[in-house]
């Protein structure tokens, strides 16, 4: 009930995150076309009728504000334009249905163990990831607060991390675990020891990425090297690296089949973000009848 809870939370916050991500790029769009468009008319640009303007299309996917005004005209409802009913749908089914199928497929609802902890970073890093890939999708970049958020609540996830990994009652754990009347002292450095090798994981390949995006003259973009290195911090080398492998599979076999539709040229660029969400729901499947690693 704990992890439908989590799902349900998730998805909303992703969704909410989204919308009002996407809706502040819109405004800021608008206003800057309203903006070029009051000083091509101070600068004696005026003479133009407006519909006879050419239209301009902005990185968000939308026409410009000369653009709207004709789209008004000819009667055009606004939220053709912008995140309506329709994309909401689609996240909230995408969204519940990744995680409640990972969910179900890993076993169940485990309480305690290592098996609990990394069904936990798997549904909380794939429903984290969502958000990402519906702006990269739209606007082709990965927002940075986005990824701090991540981060910040995968720092928040150590400490019941390392209580579900015992068994035992939970005084029993809270005790072990802050060293109380002399206890045992092993958890403490074991938290130590989880921090930093996901640090090091995450430096590894935010460094690996960064080195490649470079010699490649950016094919990557940075976005997704911080985001290669939020998966090292979440999931550590041993599952990262197949991960990212899996996203790679699902990139060369989108571009293949767009370039197959022609929908893409062979110079275009693509958005990788729902290719990491794809690779990563993919790998968790695959492994979903073994325990994993502890």
């Amino acid at each position: 009930m704990l992890n439908i809870l989590l799902i349900i939370a998730l998805t909303i916050i992703g969704h909410d995150a989204t919308k009002n991500y996407l809706a502040g790029t819109e405004r800021k769009e608008e206003s800057s076309a309203e903006q070029n468009s009051s000083q091509e008319e101070r600068s004696g640009d005026c003479g133009w009728n407006i519909r006879n303007r050419p239209e301009k299309t902005s990185s968000f996917g939308l026409k410009s504000y000369d653009s709207r005004l004709n789209n008004n005209e000819r009667g055009l409802n606004s939220y053709d334009r912008g995140w309506g009913k329709k994309h909401t749908c689609i996240y909230l089914a995408v969204s519940l249905s990744a995680g409640v199928c990972l969910l179900f497929l890993r076993g169940g609802n485990p309480l305690f163990g290592s098996e609990a902890v990394r069904q936990h970073k798997l549904i909380i890093l794939l429903l984290l990831i969502l958000p990402m890939a519906a702006v990269d999708i739209r606007l082709k970049i990965i927002p940075n607060r986005f990824l701090l958020i991540t981060t910040g609540i995968r720092v928040c996830c150590y400490l019941p991390e390392f209580l579900l990994k015992n068994n035992s009652t939970m005084s029993y754990r809270l005790v072990k675990y802050f060293n109380i009347a002399g206890g045992n002292t092993k958890p403490q450095y074991s938290i130590i020891k989880a921090v930093f090798a996901d640090l090091a994981a995450a430096l590894i390949l935010g460094t690996v990425f960064y080195l490649i995006t470079i010699i490649s003259r950016y094919h990557f973009g940075l976005g997704d090297v911080k985001l290669f290195a939020l998966m090292g911090f979440y999931l550590g080398i041993r599952e990262a690296v197949p991960v990212i492998f899996c996203s790679f599979m699902v990139s060369g076999l989108t571009a293949v089949f767009l370039l197959l539709g022609r929908e893409k040229k062979i110079r275009d660029s693509i958005a990788f973000a729902p290719c990491v969400f794809i690779g990563l729901f993919g790998y968790s499947l695959l492994t979903a009848t073994s325990a994993g690693p502890g």
